[in-house]
């Protein structure tokens, strides 16, 4: 899974490299990442049946944190002066931190009363109109003689349409 550079923790140790042109190879990726950010582990440049470079590799540091450095001094850099490189960090779900809350930061707070915005936590008031809310009624309640009455109405209209076809 890869994640952006804001998110990144510190461990990671792997990075897709994208958009690279046809004509790059492994070694000229291992050349560069092992002399300007650090020692690798692994490169694997993705091909296409034909044997052709899709421009995408797997590049796997040695040491933990590299990956970050990588992004860092590459990603949007511009190869044969058009052709933006994309770097993109990947971490190991395993190593990842475990729980959403402890990824997430403090709660916003309001600044009157010093709880959370809304009612649940997001902003908004609760129930509202959305996902899984539930919409004001604006219509008048009706009597069990009105609905009967509509009732009446609408089986007879059903009943006269039906002896008309």
């Amino acid at each position: 899974m890869a994640v952006d550079q804001a998110v990144t923790p510190q461990f990671s140790d792997k990075i897709i490299v994208s958009n690279l042109p046809t004509d790059v190879n492994e070694n000229q990726i291992r050349e560069l990442f092992t002399q300007m950010v650090g020692p690798l582990r692994d490169v694997t440049l993705t091909y296409d049946s034909r044997g052709v470079s899709k421009g995408i590799a797997s590049v796997v540091f040695v040491r933990k944190g590299d990956a970050s450095k990588a992004y860092a001094q590459y990603h949007d850099r511009l190869i044969d002066g058009s052709r933006p490189m994309k770097v993109e960090i990947v971490v190991d779900p395993r190593k990842a931190p475990n729980s959403l809350a402890a990824r997430m930061g403090n709660p916003v707070q309001n600044g009157t009363t010093g709880t959370t915005r809304g009612t649940n936590g997001f902003g908004g008031r609760r129930g509202g109109r959305g996902r899984g809310g539930r919409r004001q009624n604006d219509r008048p309640v009706k009597s069990l003689e009105d609905l009967d009455a509509e009732m009446e109405d609408y089986s007879a209209t059903a009943t006269t349409s039906a002896t008309t076809a």
